[in-house]
């Protein structure tokens, strides 16, 4: 379920809108007035996360869920100064669920607030209520202060079912609204990853994803043994030859290599661009 979020940090630093690179379109789209009062730095991370539950939907909501209920208690309520603090960022996927997926597909976002509010219950009791207030601690000047989940995003509910009244935005709803703005048009639906979930339950959502990635794994062929031995050109080349001439055809010039080899041969997801190369975001 990581690979819609990290894919999207490659298409943060390599997508273009207009010719122009999308980073620097959210940068003038985040100007002036404009600008949430403050979060930025979490931006790219916020990208991905609205990218990605627009591809797979609920079942990437569920798992970033599961996700930070693995961090330690300090860690979940501590902003790091790249990521949305644990104890908030899902409300980011169940916003994105409420605004663009509302139509058809209502009960996602409710389903999967009720799920994170039951969860956090439960973490609190097990960590004896250190956080029943929903406060974070965000990183400021070099100094943590306590903010409260309302302050950075808007709750999910059952009215939410619009874009938030600008008077009202908070500054993750201000992000969110916008990157929605930016991507909803510009993006394909892509069903598999979602459209089998309408009309059910979402409570057994792993089980539902299952089952929907082996029927479509099962209608897949092996590689044979004469491909396991190509190179990366190789195999790009022969998909050129036989399969789907037009899918990657991506090059910047005749002796320049497809853009997606780069990223094949990474060691690692490229969270931070041409400068840095983590191996987790």
């Amino acid at each position: 379920m990581a690979i819609p979020h990290e894919v999207r940090h490659y298409v943060y630093w390599h997508g273009k809108i207009d010719k122009k690179p999308l980073r620097y379109h959210l940068a003038e789209r985040f100007s002036g007035n404009n600008k949430p009062s403050w979060g930025m730095e979490w931006l790219e991370e916020i990208f991905a996360d609205v990218y990605g539950c627009l591809i797979a939907g609920p079942v990437i909501a569920r798992s970033f869920q599961d996700l930070q209920l693995r961090h330690s208690q300090k860690r979940f309520v501590e902003d790091d100064g790249e990521h949305p603090v644990p104890i908030l960022r899902p409300d980011i996927y169940t916003k994105v669920l409420r605004k663009h997926f509302n139509n058809d597909k209502a009960d996602w976002a409710v389903e999967m607030n009720t799920k994170w509010v039951e969860k956090r219950n439960k973490r609190d009791q097990k960590f004896d209520g250190i956080t029943p207030d929903r406060k974070f601690y965000y990183r400021e000047n070099n100094q943590f202060i306590a903010r409260h989940i309302t302050d950075a995003i808007s709750p999910v509910d059952s009215n939410d079912d619009r874009l938030i009244d600008p008077k009202d935005d908070k500054p993750i709803d201000i992000m969110v609204n916008t990157i929605l703005d930016i991507l909803k048009p510009r993006l394909k639906p892509v069903g598999w990853w979602h459209d089998y979930f309408a009309g059910k339950a979402i409570s057994d959502t792993y089980q539902l994803f299952s089952a929907q990635f082996k029927e479509g794994f099962e209608t897949l062929e092996a590689p044979g043994e004469q491909f396991k031995s190509l190179s990366p050109a190789d195999l790009h080349a022969l998909w050129l030859a036989e399969s789907q001439p037009n899918t990657l055809r991506v090059n910047n010039g005749e002796d320049e290599p497809p853009v997606w080899l780069p990223l094949f041969r990474a060691g690692g997801w490229a969270t931070r661009g041409p400068d840095d190369n983590p191996t987790s975001g």
